[in-house]
């Protein structure tokens, strides 16, 4: 009797074994972790000369980056997981300030984070430019005129070429631009002082106030 009953729990506990290991391969396999993407920062402001900034996205998943206005470029706009987007923003030679949204999104569209880019509008547009008027005649000679800006000073050289030889004449100024007008204030004394009258960012009117007389029109180079 003892080895009978020996026999059947022993054949009992095999066959209980047998179920559970079908039973554990018939078990589903548990849910995968739901996506996550989050951002370094939640927005990137720019100076309006422009930049690089990097941002950095920590997930669990593929994603893609959609929402770069023209201005703004990224190094890439699909990944994987962790990984570090270079944002790059264009000067902002606008009238107004400019902003867009980056939207990085799961493949699967069940996580999403947003960042907000923005750059201001250039409060001094001529800062670090150049602006030329040449003027060509019959003769073959040329009249050059170039005038350069820093952040507070101005340099203009008036260069008369006759094909043989080139002469130049520098004056150096102070300005301050306000709305569209550039206020050139002479250093040196018995020069004028001159404005320039911006259209479009990209031509200047150049008058002499002390008669009113126009002395060039010049083009941003």
């Amino acid at each position: 009797m003892k080895k009978t009953s020996f026999l059947r729990d022993l054949l009992t506990m095999m066959i209980v074994g047998v179920l559970c290991t079908v039973c554990d391969a018939c078990d589903p396999d548990p849910d995968p972790d739901p996506a996550v993407i989050n951002t370094s920062q939640a927005s990137l402001s720019f100076a309006p000369e422009g930049g690089q900034q990097v941002l950095e996205i920590t997930s669990n998943t593929s994603w893609t980056i959609s929402g770069a206005g023209s201005w703004c470029h990224l190094s890439t706009t699909s990944g994987s997981n962790n990984q570090s987007v270079i944002v790059t923003a264009d000067k902002n030679s606008e009238s107004m300030s400019r902003n867009c949204i980056l939207t990085i999104r799961s493949n699967d569209g069940m996580a999403s984070k947003s960042v907000t880019v923005s750059q201001p509008v250039n409060t001094n547009p001529v800062e670090n430019t150049r602006w030329e008027s040449v003027s060509s005649f019959s003769d073959g000679s040329r009249w050059i005129i170039s005038l350069s800006f820093t952040s507070t000073d101005a340099t203009l050289l008036l260069t008369e070429e006759d094909g043989l030889t080139s002469q130049t004449t520098r004056l150096n100024y102070t300005y301050r631009y306000s709305s569209g007008l550039v206020v050139l204030t002479p250093k040196e004394t018995g020069n004028a002082v001159m404005e320039g009258r911006i259209e479009n960012n990209m031509k200047m009117t150049l008058v002499n106030t002390s008669n009113g007389s126009e002395v060039a029109v010049l083009y941003k180079q």
